[in-house]
């Protein structure tokens, strides 16, 4: 028997996928350039707060 899927979850699933990968790629760049006034820091950190909500949107599925 076939289910029928879900494009709005598959939805979810993609874009939380994509959210963990980029929270572990930011990691990289807040722990290798660490400092106040460095432009690489601050994106990571930018990138690493968005990303997080990646994490919880795969336990609501």
């Amino acid at each position: 028997m076939h289910q029928k899927r879900s494009l709005s979850f598959d939805l979810i699933r993609v874009v939380a996928i994509a959210m963990v990968v980029m929270i572990h790629v930011s990691a990289y760049m807040v722990t290798c350039f660490r400092g106040t006034h460095n432009t690489a820091f601050v994106v990571g950190n930018l990138f690493n707060a968005l990303a997080r909500a990646g994490t919880p949107m795969f336990m609501m599925l």
